[in-house]
């Protein structure tokens, strides 16, 4: 569903509610719209509301952990999360959740990561969110999700050289893709782009755009202009994928809460770097 669609499903949820306050299905969707627009106090009140008719339903208690998180208050994520793994024990994404938790939480020791890790490796999962751990994430004790293979894209601007060209198609082209099922969207398709899915976004408003990442049900989600002129770097804040990175741009430092990673050079980064700055997979050749 596409961002502006929200306030319309947001309509409908409370004419339903209206008809009947204890319709569950309609309490829920209506948090979920409030949580897409960002309005989470409301969408919180909605899955309290909704916890008062069901106390042990994990799909509420999924949701109120969503919203603590988008919030920073990963204590009372963490009690949600706890309390429908009591029902649910087994149950992969909460148990994923949890762990992303514990990965993003300052006041949490990392020695519960492997633990948690190793209870995930027999939770039950969707296919598409079913989980590894990857080398290149180990330090940052965060979980790639994966299927088979793995969905990544690709986002950014139409490149205006012939060495922007041939830099995006080593990026595109040098992944096994017997792994990794890749997608780019881009103002013009790369020539040599291998197996590469090609998503035309020329001409196209960001929902039509949120609407093509959406049905591709990414795992990952990596952004290449920055803060750029001209950059999609806007759309990452809508949570298009599990896990979202960005290059940083010429400027090396990107600051969204909704962006996990920033892959950058010891040449872009700046020197005085806030404290509260992202993750950084550092390249030690450059980029």
């Amino acid at each position: 569903m596409a961002i502006p669609k929200y306030a319309t499903a947001h309509k409908t949820f409370k004419q339903a509610l209206t008809l009947n306050p204890s319709n569950l299905s309609a309490r829920i969707g209506l948090g979920k719209c409030y949580f897409k627009m960002n309005q989470l106090n409301d969408a919180l009140k909605q899955f309290e509301l909704g916890l008062l008719e069901q106390p042990r339903s994990v799909e509420i208690n999924l949701q109120r952990a969503l919203v603590y998180q988008a919030q920073g208050r990963y204590k009372q994520a963490r009690a949600c999360i706890e309390s429908a793994l009591q029902s649910e024990p087994n149950n992969g994404i909460l148990l994923t959740l949890l762990l992303d938790l514990e990965a993003h939480d300052p006041t949490q020791d990392s020695s519960s990561f492997s633990s948690l890790a190793t209870a995930i490796a027999h939770a039950s999962l969707p296919r598409h969110l079913k989980v590894r751990r990857d080398s290149h994430f180990a330090k940052s004790s965060r979980l790639m999700v994966a299927g088979s293979p793995i969905r990544i894209g690709y986002l950014f601007k139409a490149p205006n050289s012939p060495e922007e060209r041939r830099i995006l198609r080593g990026i595109l082209c040098n992944h096994d893709h017997h792994r990794f099922t890749v997608h780019y969207y881009s103002t013009a398709a790369i020539h040599g782009d291998g197996d590469c899915i090609f998503r035309d976004i020329n001409r196209r408003n960001d929902e039509l755009v949120l609407n093509f990442i959406e049905n591709d049900q990414l795992d990952i989600l990596i952004e290449l202009d920055g803060h750029q002129p001209g950059s999609y770097i806007r759309l990452l804040r809508h949570r298009c994928a599990p896990i979202q990175l960005s290059f940083g741009g010429p400027t090396g430092l990107v600051q969204m809460k909704t962006v996990d990673y920033l892959i950058s050079d010891q040449y872009h980064l700046p020197t005085n770097r806030p404290t509260a700055t992202l993750p950084t997979i550092c390249l030690p050749q450059g980029l």
